[in-house]
């Protein structure tokens, strides 16, 4: 039983469900499509700031795939290195509620990351993650996920010999193509060796890899470079650049393309690999985490989402007050997004003002169904130079005061805005003596 568009559809393929989505969604308005610009302040009709939607915007639900509210984190990969520095120099305060809640995405999307292990391409995300986020005076710092402790090989490569020599192994011989087999002539075969014997990459068993191997492929090898990453429901949504070709020769042996929508083509696993499936395009590369308590698949992860995307419903976005929250915040290189939680305070737990807050804090929160908070940086000469962050939340009881926003939210930080109109409250502080 799959959730597609907002209802339940039992006895439906995700095959199915996905046409399905792609049909409602060429029959909705053009105008819920998402719009990819910049974070520039327009107008606004409620005192609020308004910016475009953010794209990572287009992809979380309304509803999660367990029923529930959702949860969703956004990382932009190259300005990290410049915010990691500046928590790590103590130039700026890590424990400001602010500043404080957008970082958690960063714990929560490397573990995200962290989880996949069962997928070809895992070990290639990785390395693509890092190599992103890490700026070329920064080198110290450490990696943001966990480096890959074996070097990547496509899962479709061969064995081959660098020499040409074509070598096959097994338990029992080893055979080489620069041996011939010539009849002395009494019927009986004998092994000759028109040449000296290669044995540069003769194995057995126990044996170390030779050292004429290739070096390590990069990511960039396999045709995956990143710029951003986004979990929500269970699904990272890596941003970039993807070379489809080169992907799918090295990795996907074991998966079956199953349906094309919007542009994005669905794989799922087969054999050994079933329950597994990703989605992929020339910029987006969508990949369900891995959770062993999680009670539905990969590839139902991954249709709920999409579904949503496809045809353009149920998303948090199309919802009112959804792209309220998303629009008054706007993109940034940091973001967390909760919708329809509840109880907002395990958001708190998740960050360093988690040994430090206020009571007034956690009633901002306390009271609260849903909110949106962004951290967007200016970086200078891989430097970050100063910081805004935007919060907007939904209240159904009404927002607490404008002093309570102020004081429990703002910390250290330069107060810009504050909007106070039942249910929607809304704050904006600068950071920049940094």
């Amino acid at each position: 039983m799959i959730l597609v568009a907002g209802a339940i559809a039992s006895g439906m393929n995700r095959r199915t469900l996905l046409r399905t989505a792609g049909v409602a969604g060429s029959l909705s308005v053009a105008g819920c499509l998402e719009a990819e610009t910049e974070p520039t302040e327009t107008d606004s009709e409620d005192g609020a700031p308004r910016y475009g939607q953010p794209a990572y915007s287009s992809w979380p639900p309304v509803t999660s795939h367990s029923g529930g509210g959702v949860v969703s984190y956004h990382l932009e990969l190259s300005r990290w290195p410049a915010i990691q520095q500046a928590v790590s120099d103590d130039r700026v305060d890590s424990t400001q509620p602010l500043f404080s809640l957008p970082l958690s995405a960063v714990e929560q999307i490397t573990a995200a990351v962290e989880s996949l292990s069962s997928y070809p391409f895992a070990a290639a995300l990785r390395k693509a993650v890092n190599t992103a986020a890490t700026a070329s005076s920064q080198q110290s710092l450490e990696s943001l996920v966990e480096t890959p402790t074996e070097p990547i090989h496509p899962a479709n490569e061969s064995i081959a010999d660098p020499s040409g020599n074509e070598t096959t192994d097994t338990d029992s011989d080893t055979t080489h193509s620069n041996e011939t087999v010539t009849d002395g002539g009494d019927g009986n075969e004998t092994v000759a060796d028109d040449q000296p014997p290669n044995t540069s990459n003769e194995r057995t068993n126990g044996d170390d890899p030779p050292e004429s191997e290739p070096d390590p492929l990069s990511a960039a090898d396999l045709g995956i470079e990143l710029e951003a990453v986004t979990l929500t429901d269970g699904l990272l949504v890596f941003e970039g650049s993807f070379d489809r070709t080169a992907i799918l020769e090295q990795f996907g042996e074991q998966f079956q393309q199953v349906d094309s929508q919007r542009g994005i083509s669905i794989y799922e696993g087969q054999t050994d690999k079933a329950g597994l499936a990703f989605g992929l395009t020339n910029s987006r590369f969508f990949v369900p985490t891995e959770d062993s308590s999680r009670s539905v698949d990969g590839e139902r992860v991954l249709a709920h989402v999409l579904s949503g995307y496809i045809s353009t419903l149920n998303r948090i976005v199309d919802d009112t007050d959804g792209q309220w929250l998303f629009e008054t915040t706007g993109s940034g290189a940091l973001s967390i997004c909760g919708w329809e939680l509840s109880d907002q305070k395990p958001l708190l737990a998740e960050t360093p003002v988690s040994e430090t807050r206020s009571d007034d804090l956690e009633s901002v929160f306390e009271s609260g169904s849903s909110s949106c908070c962004t951290l967007s940086a200016t970086v200078d000469s891989e430097r970050l130079a100063s910081v805004e962050v935007r919060f907007s939340g939904l209240y159904p009881a009404g927002p607490p005061a404008e002093e309570q926003l102020e004081s429990s939210l703002v910390g250290d930080g330069d107060l810009q805005t504050v909007f106070h109109e039942s249910p929607r409250a809304h704050v904006t502080a600068v950071f920049d003596d940094l």
